[in-house]
């Protein structure tokens, strides 16, 4: 968990490439508190040198430009630009509002080599009156995001890159959404879940705003929030932003702009695994082994297809795929995943299996489905799902029963 306060971006001029070094008055995180530090990505000047080798100014009180000289500034880009990958920034200046001053985007968007996906309503903002000066101000076009499923704030905001390629977050700025709307209370914090590359897990950073929306003049009611480890060391697949706030649904309206990233370093992929063997092993299970990938960094996870679908995932060099349908033929392909999320292909030809005949005369029953949970309840609509049972053989359907009288059957583990 990490916030910073008075962190200044030196990034909303437009003379200049966007390449931010900003100047942090506080940054506290859960082992401390740091005094003030220069946090720099890369830097920039004007090519035709009229800025006398000066940063430009971002806002009163903040001012680096004085004594910065280019050759200062050139060894600080050779200090701390990242070798790897050079960072990129989604601005979301690339989105076509034509001509309006705001685009509902829906449920998606694309902008800056990411892919955005929601559940409730991606607005793109560029002039802060549309809000009646309640939007955050940036000075360009910005996200603010609001529920279209009944709940008035911010829905959750998901981020990846197209086709699910790893990524690393060095930075983003965040604020609160549309402050003169009381439909939509503003968020108090907002939370960052990635999900690692490479079947990894996930991890979390929550940050906290200032609660201030004024949206007036030049001022800039983003704050810009740097990413502390293990976040900005991970390869992420994906980022999920959610909100706190007032609303009766516990969250909150947020604004997003200028999400600095970069590609993961490792860009090759596993090989594929070869050697493929799928033996039957009972009526309803078939065991998988397989020659182990090569990588350039280490692989991290297996992807087992079953009929071109994917089935499960192993750390090791075999699967077990049960629960399946006594003498019924399968075919098994095998992939490969890095750290980086890099895949290989699937293993080729696929290996067939056929599971074994059930005995002479089955008399055992499946077992009791477990944990029996509802999901969603409506004044005409009920939905609920359940724990999958096991058999000797091989569970083919469910019966549902409603006031111990059958409703309906089932192939699946859920039912409405």
């Amino acid at each position: 968990m990490c916030h910073i306060n008075a962190c200044v971006p030196f990034h909303h001029q437009k003379n200049f490439a966007r390449f931010p070094i900003k100047m942090c008055n506080a940054f506290t995180t859960m082992s401390g508190r740091y005094a003030r530090s220069l946090i720099a990505f890369t830097t920039f000047l004007n090519t035709d040198g009229s800025n006398g080798g000066r940063l430009p100014r971002r806002a009163a009180g903040h001012d680096l430009s004085t004594r910065l000289a280019p050759v200062f500034l050139a060894a600080l880009l050779l200090l701390a630009m990242p070798t790897a990958a050079q960072p990129l920034t989604v601005d979301f200046e690339d989105v076509n509002l034509g001509g309006a001053g705001f685009l509902d985007s829906g449920s998606s968007l694309s902008s800056g080599g990411l892919d955005f996906q929601s559940t409730g309503t991606i607005y793109v903002i560029a002039d802060p009156g549309i809000c009646s000066g309640g939007c955050a101000d940036s000075g360009d076009q910005t996200v603010v995001m609001l529920d279209s499923d009944g709940s008035p704030a911010g829905g959750p905001l998901t981020f990846s890159r197209p086709g699910g390629q790893a990524f690393l977050l060095h930075q983003i700025d965040l604020a609160e959404g549309i402050a003169s709307n009381g439909s939509f209370p503003p968020a108090t914090s907002l939370t960052l879940t990635g999900t690692l590359a490479g079947g990894g897990g996930t991890i979390e950073e929550t940050f906290f705003l200032d609660g201030i929306i004024d949206a007036t003049g030049p001022a800039d009611d983003f704050e810009t929030f740097v990413t502390s480890p293990p976040f900005s060391t991970s390869e992420l697949a994906s980022i999920t932003i959610t909100s706190v706030g007032g609303s009766p649904a516990g969250d909150g309206a947020f604004s997003v702009d200028n999400i600095i990233w970069s590609q993961s370093a490792d860009q090759e992929a596993p090989t594929v695994p070869t050697g493929l063997i799928a033996t039957p092993i009972s009526a309803t299970r078939i065991d998988l082994n397989w020659t182990p990938s090569v990588d350039n960094v280490a692989v991290t996870q297996y992807q087992v297809f079953r009929d071109g679908v994917l089935a499960g995932a192993s750390a090791t060099t075999s699967f077990s795929d049960v629960g399946l349908i006594a003498s019924t033929q399968y075919s098994y392909t095998v992939s490969a995943l890095d750290g980086a999320g890099n895949e290989s292909a699937q293993s080729s030809p696929p290996a067939p299996a056929s599971t074994l005949d059930p005995p002479a005369s089955d008399t055992e029953p499946p077992s009791v489905p477990l944990n029996l949970t509802q999901d969603n309840v409506t004044e005409t609509e009920v939905s609920f799902h359940w724990d999958p049972s096991s058999d000797n053989v091989g569970v083919t359907g469910y019966r549902v029963f409603r006031d111990a009288v059958e409703i309906g059957t089932t192939v699946a583990t859920s039912y409405t």
